[in-house]
């Protein structure tokens, strides 16, 4: 019971620590971005509008992406066997949801309720897939990093596990379907959205 009451605390812990990063992005761009936000070309209705024409190569897509979201989760697997894990763990929950609402909230004071839906479109069908794989990956990694805390104590030495490793893989197997996802179903997601416009 007491094992499940940990488990829970710590899912409780990522998905606050997302919510506190979301907010802080959010009150962040509004307090000290405001000037910067203005001279951003990226998201613009000109960047839309461009969107609209571009011819998307997914299969360098997938790889691109693939190499910039793997090596990450590669490396907290990595940190979860030391005692670095379980705050590099938490530290990646909260940055994920700084970006967020850092973006979004760019989104839309450049381009209001179509900067909002413009992210959402984005965000589509790949974080439905992301977003729980992370949770649960960034679970056993905090799981596997807590087990180098032990009554106050810091346990030192490494020692392979195979099912922490083998959920990590799974976790992996399935984050690289939320990216074929966004190579592949994501860019028709937001030129059908982009039509709207």
């Amino acid at each position: 019971m007491k094992n499940l009451h940990l488990q829970k605390k710590t899912l409780w812990l990522l998905g606050g620590l997302f919510a506190a990063g979301f907010l802080t992005g959010i009150l962040g761009v509004n307090l000290w971005g405001k000037e910067d936000i203005s001279q951003a070309g990226i998201l613009s209705t000109y960047y839309i509008s461009q969107y609209k024409y571009l011819q998307i190569d997914s299969g360098a897509l997938f790889f691109f992406l693939l190499f910039r979201r793997v090596k990450w989760l590669v490396l907290l697997w990595a940190l979860g066997y030391t005692a670095v894990g379980l705050p590099a763990a938490l530290i990646y929950g909260a940055w994920m949801g700084l970006s967020a609402g850092i973006v979004m909230t760019v989104a839309v004071m450049k381009m209001g309720l179509s900067g909002l839906l413009f992210c959402l479109g984005a965000m589509l069908p790949q974080n439905l897939i992301y977003l729980p794989v992370i949770l649960i990956f960034l679970y056993f990694v905090c799981q596997k990093g807590r087990e180098k805390y032990q009554k106050g104590k810091l346990v030192t030495g490494l020692q392979w596990d195979n099912d922490y490793t083998a959920a990590a893989g799974i976790c992996l197997l399935l984050f690289v379907l939320g990216i074929l996802t966004e190579s592949y179903v994501n860019p028709w997601v937001l030129r059908q959205l982009l039509n709207i416009f």
